[in-house]
């Protein structure tokens, strides 16, 4: 990532009624980034993406696209941004190139070949004289997202572009947004609450809760990477906890199942072990445990953590 920030979101927010339901946000986006915008169902996810995308105004707050404020700039703010807000919805009686065709025609200096180019990108050229009605949900996942392309954006906005889908089509959908971002230099902002499946293609995350943010990074800031975290099987915790205080390389202890809980720098476990044998801890075993963003999530949720 080259540090342009194509986005900028400035302390948003947005009531409905009584109900805070984006109170105060604020994060960038770089050129390059594939962006998760994580947080479970009534975050205000979606509220903050349609603010973003000037489908709905906020109370407070402002944002930037490719260096214009949507409020102030919509149509040069707008040009360079593809979006998928929702569930796509087509004409099912439709193929899908008359489909994109209709989007085609509202951008008189765009070639119909680009149709083409973007059935290819997404993998739909052979099912392109076959009508929308026809398709399985994925595909039609695939034809949003090809819709989305067809302008050139240099930003792609995605709302949950895996909902309902199988285990197979959710793979398929991550590796094409992977691929895209990689081959057609495309920054990706992706909304959802599958924060497993993020973590397996964003570099950027943003975790929102109850209107506000609760943590932002990179995923290997937030799941701790240059660290790992071990769980020692002990009857003599309490002795081990004494000993591992106060030692350089570990991050932290507690008491977890049947002993402890040890964070660590990675790639010292071996030398935690030998300390604890030292010292003559009895250890049943010592293995390491793979913190997901669903566990970090649960934990700062759980927890009553914000960022300010």
């Amino acid at each position: 990532m080259n540090g342009e920030h194509v986005i900028e979101v400035k302390s948003l927010r947005k009531s409905f009624g009584p109900t805070k339901v984006v109170d105060g946000i604020g994060f960038n986006v770089e050129k390059g980034d594939v962006f998760g915008f994580l947080g479970p169902n009534g975050a205000g996810k979606t509220t903050t993406m349609r603010m973003m995308l000037g489908l709905v105004y906020p109370d407070e707050g402002s944002v930037t696209i490719n260096g214009y404020n949507i409020a102030k700039d919509f149509l040069n703010a707008i040009r360079g941004v593809g979006a998928i807000v929702e569930t796509p919805r087509f004409y099912p009686y439709l193929t899908g190139r008359q489909n994109l065709l209709q989007i085609a025609n509202l951008h008189p200096r765009l070639p119909g070949s680009r149709i083409d180019e973007v059935l290819d990108m997404v993998g739909l050229t052979g099912r392109a004289a076959n009508r929308v009605g026809t398709y399985s949900l994925g595909m039609k996942q695939r034809l949003g997202i090809a819709r989305a392309l067809l302008n050139h954006p240099s930003v792609v906005f995605l709302d949950e572009p895996t909902n309902g889908l199988d285990p197979q089509g959710m793979k398929e959908i991550r590796e094409m947004i992977s691929q895209l971002a990689l081959e057609q230099d495309i920054t990706f902002f992706i909304s959802t609450h599958l924060l497993h499946e993020v973590e397996q293609i964003c570099n950027k995350v943003t975790i929102l809760n109850k209107g506000r943010l609760i943590a932002r990074g990179t995923v290997k800031e937030l799941l701790g990477k240059d660290n790992e975290l071990v769980e020692i099987s002990t009857p003599d915790a309490g002795k081990a906890l004494e000993i591992l205080t106060g030692i350089g390389y570990v991050k932290s202890v507690k008491p977890g199942l049947g002993g402890l809980e040890v964070e660590l720098e990675r790639g010292r476990s071996a030398e935690l072990n030998g300390l604890l044998v030292s010292h003559s801890v009895m250890v049943n075993y010592l293995v390491p445990k793979n913190q997901s963003l669903e566990q970090f999530f649960i934990e700062l949720t759980e927890g009553g953590h914000q960022v300010a």
